[in-house]
């Protein structure tokens, strides 16, 4: 099987507004008031740029609110209001409009990938070459890891993944939703089922034929992987035994209705952290650490982290994050955030537990942690998510459009944290994927190398009504072998695979393959 799919170009969470507030103190320090994805980092890079120690820089960053990667660096909002105060003289406010964010705060790359499978008769892999190209700009080269879930997912004794990146006069790109794993799983899982109807397998067995206990590029087994798990549950939780596997078999007066799965999977990342926790006269517990809470709970899954090591009520817990004063944290993003924070949260609170010795006295106790060296002394194991994805949606006859009628994820990610946040990441991560495979597409004005697309009224993303019924679960999953909680990242995962479903259940409604996104009324009408 051999095939060329395209992903557009996507704009990074044009919802999400862009702000700073910055001062210059009297001592030539400089304070910003600003929404990112880590105090830290921005502290670190606006200190160079401005050419100061990096304690003279505070970034005071408690509630963000979104970021989805366009916070994931300083933008040029932090660096104007901090010029702009400089030359005035005083605190400046600077707000990026709601056109500008398309051209400052990043987008992700299109992709062009090719992608061959080899297969015998049984459905099981002898070869999978996955090669990529994609755009950066002339300023600074980016590029997405579109093929390396190809590397994980699925055993082949022969492989070949390759990216090439060409500069061209554009925006750079930037990180987006879960970075170059989402276009690339895309490509790989729509090839999946392009395999399984040449074979005549169905799509969910093809997938656990080809499951492996070890990971196929480095050779290191996995901490754990339940993909199958996930695929047999989301199976039976989707009603799947009943899909008729011919396309276009089922239809509902002018509606042609199909059903489609794909697998996910994402690196169980980690970074070194550091973490404070303290013991207050009053009984209560202060635990800091520069960690940012960007809409996902992790204010609340670090307090219940400290609760659960300090064997303490979770209202006797003080969670102090989103400040440069704080330990030093790295950025919430690739999924890596509850798993770096929490355990240096729990080294911090092991440490003060073992202070403790009857009364606190009045100046308090704390104690603190640094995780660097705890990560270099782990042990060599592939550690990743993994996830099925299942979608039903509905095409009209008549017009083309599509709609999604319901979608399942079911997740094997360790131990979830917090249940309530969890499931709500996975459904907006699942969200979203749907509006990669039908909505979102960034034009290129050819002329001059920007953006058209820059309001909401182009730039089409799900509102409620395209979301029916969404749904996700997980698989219970014990991993000792990741971090002293178990857990392993969600934050993106959710949107790993949900295009290549709602694509693949499009080709079974209709039987039409369509290996350019977004899937639009006018790729599926001339064949209709």
């Amino acid at each position: 099987m051999d095939a060329v799919y395209t992903t557009p170009a996507e704009h990074n969470n044009p919802m999400e507004p862009h702000a700073t507030i910055a001062r210059w103190n009297d001592d030539g320090s400089l304070t910003l008031y600003d929404s990112n994805q880590g105090a830290s980092t921005v502290q670190s890079t606006i200190a160079k740029i401005f050419g100061l120690e990096r304690g003279r820089v505070h970034v005071v960053s408690p509630h963000v609110g979104g970021g989805f990667g366009s916070k994931g660096t300083p933008r040029p909002n932090v660096v104007l209001a901090a010029m702009a105060a400089r030359a005035a003289g005083r605190p400046v406010k600077f707000a990026v409009p709601r056109q500008q964010m398309f051209a400052t705060t990043g987008y992700r790359t299109p992709t062009v990938q090719r992608v061959r499978l080899g297969a015998g008769g049984d459905g099981r892999l002898n070869a999978i070459l996955h090669e990529v190209a994609e755009q950066t700009s002339t300023v600074k080269e980016f590029a997405e890891q579109t093929a390396t879930p190809t590397r994980t997912l699925y055993r082949a004794p022969h492989r070949l993944t390759s990216h090439r990146v060409v500069p061209l006069d554009v925006p750079t790109p930037s990180w987006m939703r879960a970075p170059g794993e989402t276009p690339g799983m895309f490509a790989l899982e729509t090839a999946m089922d392009e395999l399984a109807v040449a074979t005549g397998i169905d799509p969910v067995e093809l997938r656990v034929r080809n499951d492996t206990d070890r990971d196929p590029e480095s050779g290191l087994p996995f901490s754990s992987r339940n993909l199958v798990a996930c695929l047999r549950e989301g199976a039976e939780r989707f009603g799947w035994a009943g899909r008729d596997p011919r396309p276009g078999a089922r239809q509902e007066g002018r509606k042609l209705v199909g059903m489609g799965v794909a697998s996910s999977t994402y690196p169980a990342y980690q970074s070194p952290n550091q973490a404070t926790a303290r013991a207050e006269p009053d009984g209560t517990f202060t635990v800091r650490i520069a960690a940012a809470d960007i809409g996902t709970g992790a204010r609340t899954a670090l307090a219940l982290i400290a609760a659960e090591t300090l064997k303490e009520d979770l209202a006797d817990i003080r969670m102090e994050i989103g400040d440069s004063s704080f330990p030093r944290a790295s950025v919430a993003g690739g999924s890596g955030g509850t798993a770096g924070w929490g355990t240096a949260v729990v080294r911090a609170c092991e440490a003060l537990r073992g202070k403790l010795n009857g009364a606190v006295p009045p100046e308090g106790v704390e104690a603190s942690a640094d995780t660097g060296d705890e990560l270099k002394a782990r042990a060599a194991y592939a550690r990743h998510a993994f996830g099925a994805q299942f979608a039903e949606v509905e095409v009209d006859a008549d017009t083309g459009e599509v709609r999604v009628r319901r979608m399942l994820g079911v997740f094997a990610a360790g131990r979830i944290i917090n249940p309530t946040t969890a499931r709500s990441q996975f459904i907006g991560g699942m969200t979203m994927g749907v509006g990669m495979a039908l909505m979102e597409q960034s034009v290129m004005d050819r002329e001059f190398g920007d953006y058209l697309t820059r309001d909401l009224a182009q730039y089409h993303v799900p509102a409620c009504a395209d979301i029916r019924d969404v749904d996700a679960a997980w698989v219970e999953e014990s991993d000792p072998h990741l971090n002293p909680m178990g857990a392993k990242g969600i934050g993106e995962i959710g949107i790993v695979g949900a295009a290549a479903a709602v694509g693949n259940a499009v080709h079974h409604a209709t039987g039409i393959r369509v290996r350019d996104l977004p899937i639009t009324p006018a790729r599926l009408l001339p064949e209709l």
